[in-house]
């Protein structure tokens, strides 16, 4: 973490903590929040530098993808498929050339 990145990890972190919602992960590298759902010696042993930057933040849910953002599309894509009235609203932004 750095000075310049928000403290998000601790929304997940605290084991005393009943959060009142679920958390999902979405992963491409081993360093993103919710990766350490996988055991260490994958990331460790598969990811270049795995040792380094394994996350240790977990979530209830992960989504593995190629490329995080494909990842976040498959869960907005599931999400509006199971509101069908708010499709069009989400999708609407969606852009794959740009996330290249």
């Amino acid at each position: 973490m750095s000075d310049d990145t928000a403290p998000l990890h601790l929304l997940f972190d605290d084991p005393e903590w009943e959060r009142p919602w679920e958390t999902i992960g979405v992963g491409d590298g081993g360093n993103e929040i919710g990766m350490s759902v996988l055991p260490y010696e994958i990331v460790r042993d598969d990811i270049p530098n795995g040792s380094l930057i394994a996350s240790t933040t977990p979530t209830d849910h992960l989504i593995v993808a190629v490329v995080s953002n494909w990842g976040g599309w498959g869960l907005l894509l599931a999400t509006a498929l199971a509101e069908l009235a708010r499709a069009t609203s989400l999708l609407k932004d969606i852009h794959p050339e740009k996330d290249r």
